[in-house]
């Protein structure tokens, strides 16, 4: 069994390193949680072990974890939206690049264009 005084600098350690990680988030690194969900539920198991009181005091280190992996879902959240918001910029500036440029005045019209059909209102027709 482990001792609360090494459960208690376990969970303070994942405290921090996922703090780290949201300020990563934040800044745009990637993120790796490989592993969160073995370490998470030892804490827990090891908690759930102790004698009851001893386990009701390092509850209040598990409640912090809670708090820290909501500030980290929130931070990954937001750059998810940045990012979704970007890639529509860019796809915007594409689009703007490639179909809003204007066509110069003597370029020829392409041999697939549709023709128009004649205007009945200048009083040209093509019936004989």
């Amino acid at each position: 069994m482990t001792s609360s005084p090494s459960l208690r600098s376990d969970m303070e350690a994942l405290a921090a390193t996922l703090d780290d990680a949201r300020a990563g988030v934040a800044a745009g690194d990637d993120l790796d949680l490989s592993g969160l969900d073995a370490r998470v539920g030892g804490l827990c198991a090891a908690v759930a072990s102790l004698p009851r009181e001893e386990g009701r005091v390092l509850a209040q280190g598990l409640e912090r974890l809670l708090d820290v992996l909501d500030a980290l879902s929130a931070t990954i959240g937001q750059r998810r939206q940045a990012a979704l918001a970007e890639q529509e910029q860019t796809a915007r500036r594409r689009a703007t690049a490639a179909y809003g440029r204007p066509v110069p005045l003597n370029a020829p019209a392409p041999l697939n264009a549709p023709v128009p059909p004649p205007d009945p209102a200048d009083g040209s027709s093509s019936e004989t």
